[in-house]
């Protein structure tokens, strides 16, 4: 990340209401449903997917390196966030930053960056690389602004190296 970015979050988050939390996340409660819900009236069917896979155990961000966060403002959850082991790289060695989202009344307010930045300290642990997969012109700017690059790959529209011994 360029000196420039780095000082860009650091305003951000200097900005962020000081009540703001992340929480490891162990469970799907009525809280997360209730922001799936708002996810999905937007149009974002992934988090539709998100709440389904879990359900039936397919991904609930349990293997080794992998977690779920939240974000919260006054204890009330406005975005979340995980780490999954990315299951597209035979290898897997190499992380997936997975269904992100952020309430719409805290969008703008550093929530989704401080979430990235959760996220990617767990994954420095395990994944010398964290990919996502966006077809969203304003996430892939959002994602860019945090030090991704542009990939054209299959499922992985944006990558980060998150240490030096990364190939």
């Amino acid at each position: 990340m360029s000196g420039l970015q780095t000082a860009r979050l650091k305003r951000i988050f200097e900005r962020m209401d000081s009540r703001m939390e992340l929480r490891q996340l162990q469970s799907i409660t009525g809280e997360v449903r209730c922001l799936v819900e708002v996810a999905v009236s937007e149009g974002h069917t992934n988090m539709a997917l998100f709440l389904s896979e879990y359900e039936v155990g397919e991904n609930c961000f349990s293997r080794e390196g992998e977690a779920l966060f939240g974000a919260y403002s006054d204890d009330r959850l406005v975005g979340i966030g995980g780490l999954n082991v990315d299951p597209y790289e035979p290898e897997r060695s190499v992380g997936r930053l997975r269904r992100m989202y952020v309430d719409p009344s805290f969008r703008g307010q550093g929530v989704g960056a401080r979430l990235v930045e959760r996220i990617e300290a767990q994954a420095r642990h395990c994944f010398p690389e964290i990919q996502l997969f966006t077809t969203s012109p304003r996430a892939a700017a959002f994602y860019e602004r945090l030090g991704y690059v542009s990939q054209h790959r299959h499922k992985v529209s944006h990558a980060k190296k998150l240490r030096a011994d990364s190939p």
